[in-house]
This record gives C-alpha cells, structure tokens and sequence, in this order.
C-alpha cells in the first residue's frame, strides 16, 4: 500500500514522497489506521521495522501549532535514539510551518533546556530521566499532551524505568493517546501497559524481518581466532561485535587494532561527545566495525549494518533480539552470528534459540578490514544555513574531489561531517563556503 490511499493529507503525501516514502511498510499498514481512529496502541516490532513512521504520521495530524503547550511526548530509552527520532520528526515535520520539535537529554545544560521550553514547543522528544528532572523542577508542563509515545519501551523497563515512566504518565494528561513500541512483550510491559493504556489495539509484527536476517552459530574452542576469521571470510563492510563487559569491549579493540583492522570501541565510560564522534564515525561508515556493549543495542538506528556478531551470548533473550536488531532493517538484509564454547550450548539454545550451526572452514587466512573512507569535519551546520549542495560545490569544484570519492554528508546544528575516500588527502585548515571562512579538519 502507497501513503497516497492511506487517507492522509496530500501535502503530507507530498512531502513523505520526497523524503523517498513511497511505499508503506507492514508496521505502518497495521498501526496508522487505529492510531488515526485515536486508540491507545501496542505494537511488537523488531527495530527497523518502520516504527518511526509509523507513530509519527498519527501523531502529526493532532497538533494545534497555534497553541505553543506541548501535545506530543515521545520517551527513547537512549540519546542516541532520542536525536535519531528527533531528526526523522523534524524531516516529516517540514510542511508544517511553524512546528517546533525540542530535544531534551542527560549531559546537556538544564538551563538552556527551561530557556527553550518556555519559548514554547508543540513536540518533545526525550530520554526518560531528563524529563523527571525537568519534573522535579516544575520546568516542564504535560497536562496538554495529547500522544505520549515510548520507543523500545522494553530497553526502558531493562534499564531501570519503570517508575518513571509511570511518574510521566501521572503527570500527563489523562485525555490522550499512548503508543507503546516494543521489540518484545514480557509480562513486566504488560504491568505497565495496564496502568498507562486503556483497551490498546494490539498489533504483533515481530516476525516481519525474519527472513531479512541469517542466524548462525558457530562453536569455538579459541573465540579470539574464530572471531578474526569470521571477520576475514565475511570482509563485512560495517559490523558491530557485541560483549557483555566494558573491559572485554576494550580488550577486544585493541586485539583487533594490534591486528590492523580499523575500528572502535563503544560503552558508557565515554563521554557523550566522544560516544556522538564514535556513533558517526559508524553511521556514515568511515569506521567499519564497532566493539559495543549493549549500550549500542538500545536504538542505535544505521543503514546497512551487514554484520552482528555476539562474541558473547548475552543473559536473556530480549538483549539478543535487541542486539540482532541492528541488522536486517527495513528492506535490507544481514547476518547474526553468535561464537560459543562447548560448555554454553545450554545458554546457546536457552537465549538465542534455533539457529543455523556451522563449523568455519580449515586455514582462513586473516584479512585486516580497513576503512575505506575518512570524516572530515566543518564547523559550520544548520544554524549558519550551510546546506548538502554548498559542500558537495565547495569539495567539487575548489577542492577538485570526485563525487565518486564523497560518501554520507551529516548536517547538525553547529558542525557539518562529510565522508571522503581514504584516498583523498586534504591539506587545508579552512574552505570559504558562502564567503564565509570555516575550520575544516579530520575527525
């Protein structure tokens, strides 16, 4: 089914098409009917399944942008998937004059966070312990929310929220819309769904992507070799490996970089800053393999992930189905594997379940992955109107770089990051761009 015979505004149509939305994914199909009907919802859907659209569509045909109360709450269990939500908002957002969309996270000024709140903000997209600090300080008002929607509402509820996001709840209107998205339903959702929901419409997708995604298993008896020859057989272009601990998230990196693969590490001893440059590095794929905890399994959303690899199994299954998720997404397809000993065939088949066992081939000779392409950085974004036509002029035409030798171009607020082939070997400090002069460096 296209958003053209889905009863939606055209000049949302419109806009959806030129975003490339075309075509409506099943999630989509299934959810925006109901939530266009005003019921309460919960949705079992695997990540990259759509999801986004699909409450965002609903949600957009409900606000009043000449009332400047909040009218939409979107809770992420992660910052990195709160500023992923908040610039898909934003994109589907754009026909609508005047619409502001607010992001609200841990490790960014409070203050500024009440200066731009009180100016006014129809949406709201947060993790959930920025919103009950902005809570305990009377700095935030829900009693006019007309949706609240909770993304990967089980992450939540594994971190530690459960509390909270029912101290939301109680502090949001009680005339609205809940749509609750979840990779799985276990029975502490379904606690929650009882006190935040009222007779939901119950939509079950999970198994759409099954066929996109292959799971194999292989056994090991040195798990350091077979991950090093999975990844010279495979040559993935963009993988993330996934352990249990920050220590063997480390020492898997510099295992790997001893060996001359290109890539980094990921957990939550990084600051912030330093775990936003890591997570771009991977996204706009000039880093092609990522050694994470399962920080990196709540919500991180990037293209083409070819390759999932759990090094270690992890202790339940919905981390698992988290962590898989990260392949496989929307219409791509990609592979899960998972190294065990001998002695975890029970924790094998207990968390993973029924997968494809495999034994590597003898003598795989190992292959370092190298990045291909690097990040250059500019210093200017958004707010200095610097747009993807100005830089791809400015690397073209007075940087004299081939556009074949130009991948991802990245735009935020006060920076700007461009992929650029390793090939490719820039020596200047600064470049004009509407006769203005930036900084421009290698991230």
């Amino acid at each position: 089914m296209k958003f053209q015979d889905m009863n939606l505004p055209q000049d949302m149509v419109d806009n959806l098409n030129s975003l490339g939305y075309i075509d409506a994914k099943d999630i989509q199909i299934e959810t925006i009917p109901y939530a266009l009907e005003g019921d309460d919802i919960v949705a079992k859907a695997k990540t990259g399944s759509g999801k986004t659209l699909a409450f965002l569509i609903p949600s957009m045909l409900k606000i009043d942008v000449n009332n400047k109360d909040i009218q939409i709450l979107i809770l992420a269990p992660t910052r990195e998937l709160v500023s992923q939500i908040a610039t898909e908002t934003r994109k589907v957002a754009r026909y609508i004059p005047n619409l502001k969309v607010t992001t609200i996270v841990g490790g960014e000024s409070l203050t500024a966070q009440v200066t731009s709140l009180s100016k006014g903000s129809h949406i709201v997209v947060s993790t959930v312990g920025r919103i009950i600090d902005h809570l305990s300080r009377e700095t935030i008002d829900l009693s006019k929310l007309r949706v609240v929607i909770l993304d990967e509402a089980d992450r939540m509820l594994d971190m530690g929220f459960r509390d909270e996001v029912e101290k939301i709840i109680r502090n949001s209107s009680r005339v609205r819309q809940t749509l609750l998205f979840s990779a799985t339903i276990n029975e502490k959702i379904d606690t929650l769904i009882s006190k935040i929901s009222t007779n939901p419409e119950r939509i079950n997708l999970n198994d759409t992507t099954k066929n996109q995604l292959e799971e194999i298993a292989y056994i090991s008896k040195d798990k350091e070799q077979t991950l090093l020859e999975i990844l010279s057989q495979r040559e993935p272009k963009s993988t993330i490996i996934f352990c249990n601990t920050k220590i063997e998230v480390d020492r898997l990196n510099k295992l790997l970089r001893d060996r001359r693969f290109s890539c980094d590490a990921f957990h939550g001893d990084f600051t912030q800053p330093q775990r936003d440059e890591i997570f771009l590095r991977f996204a706009n794929h000039t880093m092609p393999i990522l050694i994470a905890t399962d920080i990196a399994s709540r919500g991180l959303d990037v293209e083409k992930v070819e390759l999932i690899i759990n090094y270690d199994i992890p202790d339940k299954r919905e981390t698992y189905i988290h962590r898989v998720g990260r392949s496989a997404r929307v219409d791509s397809r990609g592979v899960a594997v998972t190294i065990y000993k001998s002695n975890e065939k029970f924790k094998l088949d207990d968390i993973v379940g029924k997968v494809k066992l495999k034994r590597l081939e003898e003598n795989i000779r190992i292959k370092p992955i190298k990045a291909t392409m690097n990040t250059v950085v500019i210093n200017g974004g958004k707010r200095d109107k610097i747009r993807k036509g100005d830089l791809l002029g400015v690397l073209c035409k007075d940087l004299e770089i081939s556009p074949d030798d130009i991948g991802k171009i990245i735009i935020n607020e006060r920076k700007s990051f461009i992929a650029i082939s390793a090939r490719v070997d820039i020596k200047r400090e600064r470049i004009k761009i509407k006769k203005r002069n930036f900084k421009f460096w290698y991230l």
